[in-house]
């Protein structure tokens, strides 16, 4: 380190040992000096001495900056906790919090609450630097928050367009897992329906997964997706459609149970929810508790390293699903 100094115009030790960790103590253009004097030496840091650190800090608690901002634009911890997936989340995020020797503030900028930019100035205020999204709607595209000086996390949230770490089910594999379930109970006329508009960015991942298992176990003519809207005239389309279709098995996402109930115990069909919160519900329950404990340990780990603002492209991290016993 003392080199790196010396080749980087003689600044101190402590400074390389800063801008090696990316602290914003030191400046963007000092940083990049740093970095290349290092690099032109080959100087490499010591993964063991980077794990004791990172256990050092993990089990020592450090008062100010041990505070996480968990962010929802619903309006409420009462809206939030409607939703059994958010109440899960919540759940597991506040036990790796405690774990990590880290608290969780909830914010909230849906209707009637502060914007974005207003939480913006708070969180400097207060020195938080480190965000989780948490519930958010599924027809927020954006969040507006100044990302430059902080670290964030995204649990789901796969529509979001801004380029974000997001821990998340895996809901792919999580239909893979029912198709196939079905097919070797002798099933082969299995239907997927969509809720246009509720998690687009998890449907999507869902749907590419009933596909790829149709592609692969080709039914005779393959079934078409039924797409569940709000128009008038739904149950008379979905009576035709299975008519015309006959499926023996119908995949959803646990959003659209409470409008699939009625058609589909009409029709006597076994049906699947891909994303079950709840164990009497037939289908796929991914652990939501160990997604919200893998986002605070995954920003905890940004907020560790100084990894601020955004990632290049979206990093996404996929929580494996199993079907119960």
């Amino acid at each position: 380190m003392r080199d790196v100094a010396h080749l980087a115009g003689n600044v101190s030790p402590s400074t390389v040992s800063l801008a090696l960790r990316n602290s914003p103590r030191i400046s963007p253009a000092a940083r990049a000096k740093i970095h290349a004097a290092a690099k032109k030496i080959g100087y490499r840091r010591d993964p063991l001495l980077d794990a004791f650190n990172q256990h050092r800090l993990k089990n020592i608690p450090q008062p100010g900056s041990r505070h996480l901002a968990a962010v929802s634009d619903f309006s409420s911890m009462a809206e939030l906790n409607e939703s059994p997936h958010h109440a899960a989340a919540r759940f597991g995020a506040l036990e790796a919090a405690a774990r990590l020797h880290c608290q969780l503030d909830f914010f909230f900028c849906g209707p009637g609450q502060p914007t974005p930019r207003r939480l913006d100035t708070v969180f400097k205020a207060r020195g938080l630097r480190a965000l989780l999204l948490f519930g958010v709607r599924a027809d927020s595209a954006t969040m507006n928050f100044t990302w430059t000086k902080k670290c964030a996390v995204a649990i789901d949230s796969l529509q979001l367009t801004t380029p974000l770490y997001r821990v998340t089910p895996d809901y792919r594999e999580a239909t893979r897992l029912l198709w196939r379930c079905a097919w070797t109970q002798g099933c082969q006329r299995i239907a997927i329906i969509r809720s246009d508009g509720t998690h687009p960015g998890s449907e999507d991942r869902a749907i590419a997964g009933f596909l790829l298992e149709q592609l692969r176990h080709p039914p005779a003519p393959p079934i078409p997706i039924f797409s569940l809207t709000s128009e008038r005239g739904i149950s008379t389309r979905f009576k035709q459609w299975l008519q015309t279709h006959r499926p023996q098995v119908i995949l959803h996402t646990y959003a659209a149970t409470n409008a699939l109930l009625p058609l589909i115990g009409a029709a006597h069909l076994r049906r699947y929810v891909y994303d079950a919160p709840l164990p009497t519900i037939a289908g796929v329950h991914p652990d939501y508790a160990d997604v919200g404990r893998r986002a605070v340990e995954q920003v905890v780990t940004l907020m560790q390293t100084n990894q601020l603002g955004l990632p290049p492209a979206a990093v996404c991290t996929y929580v494996a699903v199993n079907l119960p016993p």
